[in-house]
């Protein structure tokens, strides 16, 4: 076996790595990639979602966050790096990298007043948000606040952190707690979550955000609201499951068990969304 491939190193901790042992075996596999990877094929260049320190030769190796199946190890195989070392060298591993816990990232300060997220264990700078962003998010607070009765609250920007996962913190635009307030830096046991989609954000509160927020079990509510056009996503749980439904023009989000109903043309008034024109973000 040792004739066969070199050893191949994986210094992230939280992936699974797993090794296709016969060239040929991956041909019928080639560019399927499970959705359950951090990495992906494009133009026969592995490309990384998630960067991981890897060094290895003479080695195919997929990333998942899952046990890996053959298959699944063929469809994100990666060529070896380059021979540099020459073709008796030993691979040596890169130092890993020092992942930064929520517990750290709550105490962190990088010397600006700029948003941060905790994303996988890296801080993640948040991009501003658009004037129409901001104006839909206080629009719905302000519903939210004159409707929600005690001791449920919205709060703006709030934290929002995962049970049983220490290296990701998140900011939602808007929750709502029932929990008794306190002096927490992240919102507890969130019953409503809301995000605002501007073009900066889209792909990480749909592709990142929204799954995790699916999990948590607190979680009754799920506002995406849009930007480009008079509509809001409303993902309502419903026993192990979740029911969606699109409100637009003239529509009511109904939070029935928070007594709340949210008027759609009130809460986009005035604002340049839909029509002719797209808004910024």
């Amino acid at each position: 076996m040792n004739n066969f491939y070199d050893y191949c190193f994986s210094l992230s901790l939280r992936l699974w790595v797993s090794i296709c042992i016969d060239n040929n075996t991956c041909k019928d596999h080639e560019g399927v990639v499970p959705s359950t990877n951090t990495s992906f094929i494009a133009k026969g260049e592995l490309h990384f979602i998630n960067p991981s320190t890897i060094c290895c030769r003479r080695v195919y190796i997929m990333l998942s966050s899952l046990p890996p199946t053959p298959a699944m190890a063929c469809a994100g195989r990666m060529a070896y790096l380059a021979e540099r070392d020459g073709p008796g060298a030993t691979p040596v591993a890169e130092p890993a990298e020092r992942l930064m816990t929520v517990a750290e990232f709550l105490r962190w300060d990088d010397g600006t007043d700029r948003r941060h997220e905790l994303v996988g264990g890296r801080p993640v700078m948040m991009a501003p948000p658009s004037r129409v962003h901001g104006a839909l998010a206080l629009a719905i607070g302000a519903e939210l606040r004159a409707r929600l009765a005690p001791p449920c609250l919205p709060q703006v920007e709030a934290g929002i952190v995962f049970p049983h996962d220490d290296f990701d913190f998140f900011v939602a635009d808007m929750a709502v707690s029932c929990a008794p307030p306190a002096d927490e830096l992240w919102c507890p046991e969130p019953v409503l979550l809301v995000e605002v989609l501007s073009e900066s954000t889209r792909a990480h509160d749909l592709g990142v955000k929204l799954p995790a927020y699916r999990r948590l079990p607190s979680v009754r509510h799920i506002l995406l609201v849009e930007t480009r056009e008079v509509r809001i996503e409303h993902w309502r749980r419903e026993g192990e499951g979740w029911h969606v439904r699109d409100v637009g023009p003239g529509g009511v989000v109904v939070l029935e068990d928070l007594g709340v109903r949210l008027e759609v043309d009130a809460l986009y008034r005035d604002l340049p969304v839909g029509g002719s024109g797209e808004v910024p973000s």
